[in-house]
């Protein structure tokens, strides 16, 4: 029986949080990175917006009071459905409380480096024969670089990290703020 495959999970949000789960089931060697200091991806609440305490854009465009737009009954995993009876339509916090629970249980959570930061995936070897996958990670805290060989990468970073600000005619003599939504926050 050969080594264990290494798997890298970018993201531990809904998407992370399964590939690594299923990845663990398959015998694989798992780590998980993950640039916030918590499971849940675009479910973590945070009043900061712009950037981080380590100079990257704030991930999340979650706002207070938000429920899901989804029934939780199809927001589960097969395997591992949204607990409750009663409403459909959960708080975020308690979504974001599912995920952290999903990680416990499967060992996941064990897993996850928080707070490092993927910068660079690149394939390793020849086009036609490449089972190798070097990825340049930032352990943040430590303001440590660190160069990691996987033979698989799940990049499961989320679809709502960028916000995208058009520019319009005549908006330099707006004289009120402009805020995107992944901003918003709360409306008081």
């Amino acid at each position: 029986m050969g080594a264990k495959k290494r798997v890298a999970v970018i993201g531990a949000g809904t998407a992370g949080l399964c590939a690594a789960k299923h990845s663990i089931s398959a015998g694989m060697d798992v780590t998980v990175f993950e640039q916030m200091s918590q499971p849940g991806g675009t479910w973590v609440y945070s009043d900061d917006v712009g950037t981080d305490k380590f100079g990257l854009q704030v991930h999340t465009s979650m706002y207070r009071g938000l429920r899901t737009n989804l029934p939780k009954e199809i927001m589960g995993y097969p395997d591992f459905p949204i607990p409750g009876d009663g409403v459909s339509y959960i708080p975020a916090e308690e979504m974001l409380a599912f995920l952290h629970s999903y990680a416990q249980s499967f060992g996941v959570k064990s897993l996850i480096k928080f707070n490092h930061h993927v910068i660079r995936v690149r394939p390793l070897g020849q086009p036609s024969d490449r089972h190798a996958w070097e990825l340049m990670v930032r352990d943040m805290p430590n303001n440590e670089l660190l160069t990691l060989n996987f033979d698989f990468v799940f990049v499961c970073n989320g679809h709502y990290h960028t916000p995208y600000t058009p520019r319009y005619s005549g908006q330099e003599d707006f004289l009120g703020t402009i805020t995107h939504s992944h901003d918003y926050r709360c409306a008081e």
